[in-house]
């Protein structure tokens, strides 16, 4: 009788332990949210900084979570201010440089993050570069 008492006593743990293992996986699941893709609009046209020239630049931004899709989708008008706003920092020599691309992404991130104190943007994805 002894026996079959601690039987069950391990038995009844380890079940326990591993329903309290799969609790706790499925709740960390649900608490962490997927980055989300954010279109924020049209294509962006402007001036080079020393007047040489154009920019055109599509892109799609990577965001924390929907609620971060969310919030930016209510201020959009000043997070492509502030694309703008970078993308007129470029002057003819900077355009011809080999990473443009990785300069404009990091401070893009900058840039919304100091404009709009937002520090949801994980990912910039340029789709079109053009500088004519």
């Amino acid at each position: 009788m002894h026996k079959g008492l601690v039987v069950l006593i391990i038995v009844l743990s380890i079940v326990l332990l591993a329903g309290g293992i799969y609790v706790h996986s499925v709740s960390k699941g649900l608490t962490e949210e997927e980055p989300v893709p954010y279109d924020p609009g049209d294509v962006f046209i402007t001036n080079l900084k020393d007047g040489s020239g154009l920019v055109k630049v599509r892109l799609m931004l990577e965001l924390k979570n929907k609620k971060a899709a969310e919030n930016l989708t209510k201020v959009n008008y000043r997070l492509r201010d502030s694309i703008i706003s970078v993308l007129r920092e470029i002057t003819r020599e900077d355009a011809a440089k080999s990473d443009i691309a990785e300069t404009l992404k990091k401070d893009i991130i900058r840039k919304v993050g100091e404009d709009l104190g937002s520090e949801d943007i994980v990912g910039v994805y340029f789709q079109e570069i053009i500088v004519q």
